[in-house]
């Protein structure tokens, strides 16, 4: 399987504009999205609280942590998602947005696709 790279719009909770963030990693592995803190402030996200984080490399940090409108172009739906506060620029779409949108990699496309219903579910 590939790196999967996504496309997406994100935006305040109290706007109805969104701006593209483009060539985003799809991290399966990431427990929330990550997107630059500057990205953020400018639309005017704020951290509602802080994380205790272990990053890949082993090492342990406190991140902000706070709530962001993100559709995923490509897909119709829009959902409120938790993202941490990148210094360092990072953009990734974790695992907690793709189960809140729906969504799943499909490694034959090296896309993401939208997950089928759950069976025996009224949902």
């Amino acid at each position: 399987m590939g790196v999967v790279i996504a496309n997406i719009q994100v935006g305040n909770q109290d706007e109805a504009d969104m701006v593209d963030v483009d060539e985003v990693l799809v991290d399966t592995g990431a427990l929330h999205s990550v997107l630059p803190a500057p990205l953020l402030e400018s639309i005017e996200v704020a951290p509602y609280g802080y994380d205790e984080v272990e990053y890949a490399d082993g090492g342990r940090g406190v991140i902000p942590l706070g709530s962001v409108r993100i559709r995923i172009k490509g897909h119709a739906e829009v959902r409120v998602c938790p993202v941490y506060f990148s210094d360092s620029g990072q953009q990734l779409l974790g695992a907690t947005t793709l189960e809140i949108l729906r969504l799943m990699v499909d490694p034959v496309e090296d896309g993401l696709v939208k997950k089928p219903p759950i069976k025996g579910r009224p949902f």
